[in-house]
């Protein structure tokens, strides 16, 4: 199953419903679902299972040295530079651009998902209206966005 196929399945869900069969698929197809619902936590399914608290503080995601899908903020990002500076060594992480908006102006919702990588989108509806743009990404393309930004 393809991102497009993904999202299409999941356009019109109701905000809160249970996506179980999606879920399986997102994973099993290597495929992350970015949406968020009523209590304000970007959820992250597929290839990583997370909620992530919507603050102030960005989050940022990137792939670890084992492959795996992470979340951090820009507190621990900024703990570790200060750690490593003691040491004379730079930092930087790779980071995936998905940025959440609260609110947008471009679109009447209460959330919008978006990034620069391919992808596609999905709609989630609150009670007949639109509540959240969602997007669905293929770990395919997240990996080549990263090696043509931070290449060795």
């Amino acid at each position: 199953m393809k991102k497009e196929e993904l999202a299409q399945l999941l356009d019109g869900i109701q905000n809160g419903a249970e996506m179980d069969y999606e879920q399986i698929q997102a994973r099993k197809n290597r495929l992350l679902v970015c949406f968020v619902v009523s209590d304000d936590f970007l959820r992250l399914r597929g290839i990583m299972y997370k909620d992530v608290v919507y603050e102030k503080d960005t989050k940022y995601l990137y792939i670890g040295e084992d492959g795996d899908l992470t979340c951090i903020s820009q507190k621990e990002i900024e703990e570790i530079k200060m750690f490593l500076e003691d040491y004379n060594l730079g930092f930087i992480l790779p980071k995936i651009p998905i940025k959440i908006q609260w609110r947008p102006k471009e679109l009447d919702c209460s959330w919008l998902i978006t990034t620069n990588i391919p992808h596609a989108t999905f709609d989630i509806y609150d009670d007949g209206e639109l509540y959240c743009r969602g997007i669905v990404l293929e770990l395919t393309d997240i990996e080549n966005y990263l090696n043509n930004k931070y290449k060795k």
